[in-house]
């Protein structure tokens, strides 16, 4: 396994339509032209955790979710719509029996 799998995960951290390219890394979700490679725009997460890593685009929506948890961004703005923390799930799973 690569030395980066440990840290960062697997990086299915792009996605998009050729149109637009939408890209998740450190704690921002980046939009880019596909044409020419310019920067549409970037929006910061880490209200909801670091390392935007799996992305989905799917009818016009875009969610990522982070280290934390869940967030749905406007596609064209970057603006986030809705966000989860899901951190007490997982801590909710632990048993320390």
């Amino acid at each position: 396994m690569p030395f980066n799998y440990f840290f960062n995960g697997p990086n299915p951290g792009i996605q998009g339509d050729g149109n637009t390219i939408f890209v998740g890394e450190f704690s921002s979700i980046v939009s880019i032209n596909g044409a020419n490679g310019s920067v549409q725009w970037a929006s910061d997460v880490a209200s909801v955790g670091a390392n935007p890593r799996f992305l989905m685009y799917k009818n016009s929506m875009l969610y990522a979710s982070t280290n934390l948890g869940l967030v749905r961004l406007d596609p064209k703005t970057g603006k986030a719509l809705w966000h989860t923390l899901l951190v007490w799930q997982i801590v909710g799973v632990v048993d320390v029996t």
